[in-house]
């Protein structure tokens, strides 16, 4: 591939020692295993961190040495990730909605398809390198850590979003709405598993309720996040489910409300979680 031999002419031009990053958007899990696969072995060939926007979350655990942060929700996480510090971005599978370009192209930057991030890290030609963990990682999880583990009421949204996470089962999947609902899941859900949290870039009535009602149709374990109260799609997605009337029946639905709800202007603690599962 022409295009791709001359990029990695580009990269070994910077030389081992080069602060290289990627940036990766929901093309790369749309692009399936083998893009997925393919980015995952980029990253060890060449020991690159990864930055993701939130529409990426779970292509490497959060733990994971790769993981450098998810980017976009606020104003300087594109800062705090490093990128304006990078001797090159490797941009690939990006969404318009998630990364604009005058957000994130703060350095010298080459953009990859999905399809060709397989034959990028086989092609690799400078000695791996260790990722190094920016700001963003580390400011969040100064901040983020600490409320996972307040008892403190009411709840705070982390510490909530922290417990929803550890009372999904494997293979579920949560479906937050756009606005404060998903920023929160988007921000502080720990995700270590691809695809289980789901959070769009442009709002959409109804996303997160009829999200997991379909996915609960298909039996798959779902929550949706939404606020308080209602939208009229979210309210006919619930109606719809205890209705029975589509081809599986009826669906289980549990509404939780944090017990204290704290009366503040912003509301920032008024979040809905609706799971919803297929009867039996």
């Amino acid at each position: 591939m022409p295009g791709l031999d001359n990029l990695v002419s580009r990269i070994a031009d910077l030389g081992s020692g080069a602060r290289i990053v990627v940036l990766a958007g929901p093309g790369v899990v749309a692009g399936g295993s083998r893009a997925v696969e393919g980015l995952r072995r980029l990253a060890e060939a060449g020991g690159l961190g990864v930055v993701n926007t939130w529409g990426a979350k779970g292509l490497f655990a959060w733990q994971s040495p790769f993981h450098l942060g998810t980017v976009g929700l606020q104003d300087r996480d594109w800062e705090l990730a490093g990128l304006g510090e990078a001797d090159l971005i490797l941009a690939t599978g990006l969404d318009s909605h998630e990364a604009p370009a005058g957000r994130w192209e703060l350095a010298p930057s080459a953009r990859v398809a999905p399809r060709q991030l397989a034959d990028l890290a086989a092609a690799w030609p400078l000695p791996a390198g260790k990722p190094e963990r920016p700001p963003l990682y580390t400011r969040l999880a100064e901040v983020v850590q600490p409320l996972y583990a307040s008892d403190r009421v009411p709840l705070s949204p982390a510490r909530a979003v922290a417990d929803l996470e550890a009372a999904l089962p494997e293979g579920g999947v949560v479906f937050a709405d756009p606005g404060l609902a998903g920023f929160w899941v988007a921000r502080t859900f720990p995700t270590s598993e691809l695809g289980s949290v789901q959070v769009p870039a442009v709002a959409e009535p109804g996303f997160a309720a009829w999200g997991a009602l379909n996915a609960g149709t298909r039996g798959r374990p779902a929550v949706a996040v939404t606020r308080d109260p209602y939208d009229l799609a979210t309210d006919e997605a619930v109606a719809y489910a205890r209705q029975g009337s589509h081809r599986r029946g009826p669906h289980r639905l549990e509404r939780h409300r944090p017990a204290h709800r704290r009366r503040r202007r912003d509301r920032c603690l008024d979040l809905i979680a609706i799971s919803a599962s297929a009867s039996r």
